[in-house]
């Protein structure tokens, strides 16, 4: 067997080995992977649809559709951020090129998101609000966005065994961009003149153009996702550039 074959081996094991610990760890196991989006959603709906009389009949669905998308990303991106540090054991025991330790949060994470993406699908369709012509516009959508967060999570896991600290910036910026994301307001109640601006932050562009496909029937800004999509792929190259060229480093670092 050739190292290509083993290396995807290793992904495939692993990727479900996190999937059935994830599993394990609670009474309820795969229920969870519903319940957390739908808990959340309760929680938002409650102080903002309800406590704020911010929401309206479509509320429900549109809040939904951005915790989602935002769970998929927030997850990945911590856990690839750390992904190096985790599998600590493991690369100080066997040899393994350090670009395929993001991968498996990613892909156990990005499963676990087309399982409820699924459920998102159903909701939709039961609440009438769907807009199946522009959906295939999710697709690009999707495979953009899980670009983008490989990127970014390749990118701090390369930097994290060199600069610890860092992982205390990843927390709270990942906070600081869940509140500036547009998951429990409506962009469209920013002032016109700073829409463009906004989009500039990544996830705010991907939630609002997953409800303009999936909800509203619209297109969303081809210019954008083209952007992030060639921004992706250069910051993938750089981390992954930097990934290896301290790949016998970091054993001795973490």
């Amino acid at each position: 067997m050739n190292n290509k074959s083993t290396y995807r081996e290793f992904l495939l094991i692993r990727s479900i080995a996190e999937l059935k610990a994830d599993v394990r760890r609670s009474f309820l196991g795969v229920l969870w992977w519903f319940l957390e989006p739908v808990i959340y959603m309760t929680v938002f709906y409650v102080v903002f649809g309800l406590g704020l009389r911010q929401g309206d009949s479509g509320f429900v669905v549109f809040l939904l559709t951005g915790l989602i998308f935002w769970r998929w990303f927030d997850a990945s991106v911590k856990q690839c951020s750390s992904s190096i540090v985790s599998f600590r054991g493991l690369i100080g025991q066997v040899y393994l090129p350090k670009v395929l330790l993001p991968m498996v949060p990613f892909l156990a994470n990005s499963f676990r998101f087309l399982i409820v993406l699924t459920m998102l699908a159903v909701v939709l369709v039961g609440s009438s609000m769907a807009s199946l012509e522009t959906w295939w516009w999710s697709l690009p959508l999707i495979i953009c966005q899980a670009l983008l967060t490989l990127s970014i999570g390749f990118f701090l896991a390369a930097l994290i065994p060199l600069i610890p600290d860092l992982k205390r910036f990843v927390d709270y910026g990942m906070t600081l961009l869940f509140f500036m994301s547009a998951i429990f307001y409506r962009i469209e109640h920013i002032d016109p003149e700073k829409y463009f601006y906004f989009m500039f932050n990544p996830m705010a562009f991907f939630i609002e153009s997953q409800r303009m496909v999936l909800i509203r029937g619209e297109q969303p800004d081809t210019q954008f996702l083209i952007a992030y999509g060639v921004l992706s792929l250069i910051l993938m190259a750089m981390s992954v550039a930097v990934l290896k060229r301290f790949d016998k480093v970091y054993p001795k670092l973490v």
